[in-house]
This record gives C-alpha cells, sequence and structure tokens, in this order.
C-alpha cells in the first residue's frame, strides 16, 4: 500500500515538474514539420495547395497506399512495432519523426488511434516529382519503385501510361515520356519518385564518372 502511494506521488511530481511519465510519448511539440524534397509543412497547420490530379485519389477499402505516418517526437522501436501491428508497411523513413507506411485505409484509421502518432495523411502522388525535372518534349526519366513492390506488375502500369519503359535494374526503371504523361506516372501506385535522367560522365579511359 505504501509502494502504491509512493509510485502515486512520484508519478504527480512529475507531472507537476512537466516531466514525462515513463512508457508515455512525449507532448506534442509545436511547429514540427515534415520535410520533403518538394516541400516543408506542419500537417497540424495543413497540407501544400495541391493540383486535383496530383492528390491522392480515394482508395478501395481493401486497397493499400502510401501514407506519411508523422510521431510525437523521435521515433521508438516500440512505436514502429505498433504502426506493423495495425497493418502498416514501414517504407522509409521522412523528415521530421515520420515514415511512408503502405497500408489500406482501414489501416490507416487505425494508425491515427495510436497515442505516439501525431498526424497520417496520404502520400500525394505531387510528393513523386522531383522539383528540378525538366519539362518539354520527349526525355528520359527515372523511375524509383516502392520497396516490397510487385515490380513487374508496376512496370507493366507505368507503361500503361503511355510512357515506354527502356531499362530495369531491380526497383529502378529508365522511362521516356512526354511532361504529359508525368502526371499519370505519379498516380501510379508503388511509384516512389520520379526524376531527369542524367547520362553519367567518364572522366578518363579508366572508368569513374558522376
Amino acid at each position: 500500500m505504501r509502494k502504491a502511494a509512493l509510485l502515486s506521488t512520484v508519478g504527480l511530481g512529475a507531472l507537476a515538474l512537466g516531466l514525462p511519465v515513463l512508457g508515455s510519448p512525449p507532448t506534442d511539440p509545436a511547429g514540427q514539420p515534415i520535410r520533403l524534397q518538394v516541400a516543408t509543412f506542419d500537417p497540424l497547420l495543413g497540407e501544400p495547395a495541391l493540383t486535383s490530379g496530383l492528390r491522392q485519389r480515394a482508395l478501395g477499402a481493401g486497397e493499400r497506399g502510401a501514407y506519411i505516418v508523422q510521431s510525437v517526437g523521435p521515433i521508438e522501436d516500440a512505436w514502429k512495432a505498433a504502426v506493423a501491428s495495425a497493418g502498416g508497411e514501414l517504407l522509409e523513413y521522412v523528415p521530421d519523426f515520420a515514415f511512408k507506411v503502405r497500408m489500406t485505409p482501414a489501416q490507416s484509421v487505425a494508425v491515427r488511434r495510436l497515442p505516439s502518432v501525431r498526424w497520417v495523411g496520404p502520400f500525394h502522388p505531387a510528393y513523386k516529382l522531383s522539383p528540378r525535372l525538366t519539362r518539354g518534349g520527349e526525355r528520359l526519366y527515372v523511375v524509383r519503385l516502392e520497396p516490397g513492390s510487385n515490380e513487374a506488375l508496376v512496370t507493366t502500369a507505368v507503361g500503361a501510361t503511355g510512357a515506354r519503359v527502356l531499362a530495369r535494374d531491380g526497383r529502378t526503371l529508365v522511362v521516356t515520356a512526354t511532361a504529359e504523361r508525368l502526371e499519370a506516372l505519379a498516380n501510379v501506385q508503388d511509384v516512389a519518385w520520379i526524376q531527369d535522367f542524367v547520362l553519367r560522365k567518364k572522366h578518363n579511359d579508366k572508368g569513374g564518372g558522376i
């Protein structure tokens, strides 16, 4: 009884001093941004303005798509495990304190309820387009696929947009496409990133390059 009272007193004292109680997520910090190559924003204040064609469409009940899941602080292994237990598949880290996660709409609702989660939102097609893309005419682009994707199926879907797949090396495709096809490419599920193709330059006859 005395032990329980002591623990209660310690807990109340920690709260009075503003200290985190062991096992509880930290208080949500203000102004915690999502930092993408194409935009930086605090999701609690609003997402970037995007054209309708580059916003994530509504997914079917059992359809898995990419979301951003931001935690309330530096990510702990237990928090990642909780997202996985809810059905989410962690794909890659997103600063600050976030991951890109593949999951269904129902799973995203379950993840949103986790006490360690600050915000959940779609990873929109607009976020897949490099801000340094060259547009105009038909050009070569590099298309990177998400980890764990069915590479053959995604490659077929990329070709269905009208882009021509010239080469594939694992999760990396080299395609030729017009600027008008870029929006359709970005809307292919499991396409992760699109950038200009840059030819590596050979500096000498012994190989090497940039």
